[in-house]
């Protein structure tokens, strides 16, 4: 890995995953974007096989608390 040079994103197989396919998959992530309306105390659980997730930047001085449970069906 080179300074100044990014690692391409790969497939399990470690063959590249072709430019198209990712800005099309941008795409299709910004068009089903469900953007929720935070409140004190609220809890969200995301099963990460059915669903793509992430996060805007926070900002604020509030504390906040992450917790992640990983877990495997038996």
């Amino acid at each position: 890995m080179g300074e100044g040079k990014e690692e391409p994103l790969t497939f399990g197989n470690d063959s590249v995953i072709p430019a198209e396919a990712l800005v099309e998959l941008d795409r299709l992530s910004k068009e089903f974007i469900l953007p929720l309306d935070w409140q004190d105390g609220d809890v969200a659980l995301v099963d990460n096989h059915r669903v793509m997730h992430g996060r805007y930047p926070f900002a604020g001085l509030r504390k906040r608390s992450v917790v992640v449970c990983l877990a495997r069906d038996t």
